[in-house]
């Protein structure tokens, strides 16, 4: 599985419902901010790949990404 399929499979397994207390929250913002890191380190290594192979533009979009 590549990275980006498991970070979708993590985030479908967050849940749709609102929180009902401080642990429900917690524990979404726990897997939220697992996705979030995930998200940054699957960036970066585009970033880094595309380096030398994408023009300006695509190259200043990843780094705003």
């Amino acid at each position: 599985m590549s990275d980006i399929e498991a970070l979708l499979e993590e985030l479908r397994s967050l849940p749709a419902t609102r929180a009902s207390s401080a642990r429900d929250i917690e524990a979404l913002l726990a897997g939220v901010k697992s996705a979030a890191g995930r998200w940054a380190d699957v960036l970066y290594e585009i970033h880094e790949s595309a380096q030398g192979l994408v023009g300006p533009r695509a190259e200043a979009a990843l780094e705003v990404a």
